[in-house]
């Protein structure tokens, strides 16, 4: 769902791949941004903006699933500050593990 990674050693100090890790929304990647859509029947969508054209919007949610919602029931369309990475990720893995992803990412070149 998320930004491609393999290279992320060249634009990202391990500095700033610590923070992308323990505060993913402080930095979210325009084309990765999501987006929070209410329908006129009451139903909130989130997801990052797939494809959208004159007659609907596509999501895909951080399950994968994409979502196809008319445009004729959008009621209220927001850019989310949440970003699909999810937070606390860092507090499922010892200190060594984290450092260790954090070297591994930054390899990335």
């Amino acid at each position: 769902v998320g930004p491609d990674l393999s290279q992320i050693g060249r634009i990202r100090d391990p500095r700033s791949l610590l923070e992308a890790v323990v505060f993913p929304s402080s930095t979210i990647v325009p084309d990765y941004r999501q987006f929070v859509i209410a329908t006129s029947s009451g139903t909130i969508h989130t997801g990052m903006i797939v494809r959208d054209d004159a007659d609907a919007i596509y999501l895909r949610t951080a399950e994968l699933a994409e979502i196809r919602v008319a445009r004729s029931e959008v009621e209220d369309m927001k850019e989310s500050s949440v970003s699909i990475m999810p937070q606390g990720l860092e507090k499922t893995m010892s200190s060594q593990e984290l450092s260790d992803l954090l070297e591994f990412l930054y390899q990335r070149r």
